[in-house]
């Protein structure tokens, strides 16, 4: 081999490096690329399900994107929307007649002079409140004819020397459990708004005697809910007394039913409910607990999924399968909105065809796609039966925004409140919350109907 063909082979051995080295750098541009785009679209509440409050410490990319499309209508109140505005009482408390008694201009005296009406205004104020106590004075009397003395009881809710009623009962409850207040703060309202001075330990106690009162509805929400056929699930993490617990709820559209629990996973379920959720669709999150149950049929909460792929669809918009899988899902959800509660020959053939269509897309095979589109694929595979089981009931909804909705009470409470101190507070606030919101739901008036409970 001559000079010529060692320069050769020394080049093309340099170029075989020059090639591999061009590879690695090509593997590696592409990884970084794909960092880059994780960074500039970070996961949010728009795109994951990860709570609005998280976005104030993460880069939110196009904040003013929503996941709705974009509508003909134009922004702010739609033809036939009844606005809301302060109006007059027609029976006011106390009427202040602003009658002229002399003339500004002469000085005359006009006391003689019939007025006309010119106009009316009105103050509503918040009268000043103070306790309302009522005293029980029991009076007995000797029989003139057998000598026995009489008495008449205290009524049943009378039972100590001196103690607090109903209403102020009521109204530690609802502050505790609405407006979530902390024991201190509930403290400072009964003592700057209504004169009542109360320790922290007495506000505990109240708390306890009102859910005790709650108790019976707390189980009459639980059986309803279980004998409704349907229902959505979700849970959350919240300290006790320093330690991980978890709230979960129960839910539909006629009631909330939420317990706590030291345990995340099925057996959670099985001690509240035992085998009593078989008879029921589950509506939720795809967590695996809620797979273990005997549920006959679950239901995947789009809403999650329709996030997911808004975050896929900002990471890779070249990405045309993604694209189809947003249609597809936006389509499902039109179906539903034109659902009747005896679907038409025409709309049952719709839902065939796209529950065809989502089958196909989820199949199709994908080549070259990214990592993260492909676990998503794999999911919608592995549940392909649960997409849209909405689409064959009339009452079953297509997400479970309402068990999240329940859920978020937990957490707005820990974020004002802490933690709670112990396994009893967080029961407590479990049996008043499920008996507040199914107040809520049922159109129900809270702290009227907390009252009526408390004398119960």
């Amino acid at each position: 081999m001559d000079a010529k063909d060692n320069l050769i082979s020394e080049l093309q051995a340099i170029i075989a490096e020059l090639r591999d080295i061009v590879a690695k750098q090509g593997e590696r541009i592409a990884q970084l690329e794909q960092e880059v785009s994780q960074h500039k679209n970070r996961k949010n509440s728009r795109n994951s399900s990860m709570p609005p409050s998280t976005d104030l410490s993460k880069p939110v990319a196009r904040p003013n994107q929503s996941l709705r499309p974009k509508s003909q209508r134009k922004t702010g109140g739609q033809p036939g929307h009844t606005g809301e505005t302060l109006t007059m009482s027609p029976d006011p408390d106390k009427i202040e007649r602003l009658v002229p008694l002399i003339c500004k201009d002469c000085q005359h005296s006009l006391s003689q002079v019939e007025g006309f009406d010119l106009a009316t205004r009105q103050v509503i104020e918040v009268p000043v409140i103070k306790p309302f106590v009522v005293q029980y004075e029991q009076v007995g009397k000797i029989c003139p004819c057998c000598q026995h003395m009489q008495k008449k009881e205290f009524p049943a809710h009378v039972n100590a020397p001196i103690q607090y009623g109903p209403g102020v009962m009521s109204t530690v409850a609802y502050m505790h459990t609405r407006q979530f207040l902390s024991l201190a703060r509930i403290k400072e309202l009964m003592s700057s708004l209504f004169g009542i001075e109360m320790s922290e330990g007495t506000i505990v106690n109240l708390l306890e005697k009102m859910a005790e009162k709650l108790m019976p509805a707390y189980q009459l929400i639980k059986n309803q809910i279980l004998d409704s056929g349907y229902a959505g699930a979700d849970e959350t993490g919240c300290k006790v007394d320093g330690k991980k617990h978890w709230i979960w709820a129960i839910q539909n559209e006629r009631g909330t039913f939420i317990w706590q629990s030291k345990s995340r996973g099925y057996e959670a379920l099985e001690i509240e409910f035992g085998s009593k959720l078989n008879d029921l669709i589950l509506i939720h999150d795809c967590w695996a607990a809620y797979f273990q149950t005997g549920a006959q049929e679950h239901q995947l909460c789009l809403a999650h999924l329709k996030r997911d792929l808004q975050y896929l669809a900002e990471l890779f918009p070249k990405q045309k399968w993604v694209d189809s899988m947003q249609t597809l899902f936006s389509k499902a959800l039109a179906l539903k909105r034109e659902m009747e509660p005896e679907p038409t020959k025409a709309w049952q053939l719709a839902r065939k065809m796209l529950e065809e269509e989502l089958k196909l897309c989820i199949q199709y095979p994908l080549e070259n796609a990214e990592k993260q589109v492909i676990t998503f694929k794999k999911r919608l595979q592995k549940h392909i039966d649960h997409l849209t089981t909405f689409l064959n009931h009339y009452h079953i909804p297509p997400d479970n925004n309402g068990s999240e909705r329940a859920i978020r009470n937990i957490k707005v409470k820990t974020k004002i409140s802490g933690q709670f101190k112990s396994e009893t507070g967080a029961d407590i606030f479990v049996v008043v919350c499920s008996v507040t919101d199914t107040l809520i739901k049922q159109d129900l008036p809270i702290f009227e109907s907390l009252q009526k409970f408390a004398n119960g």
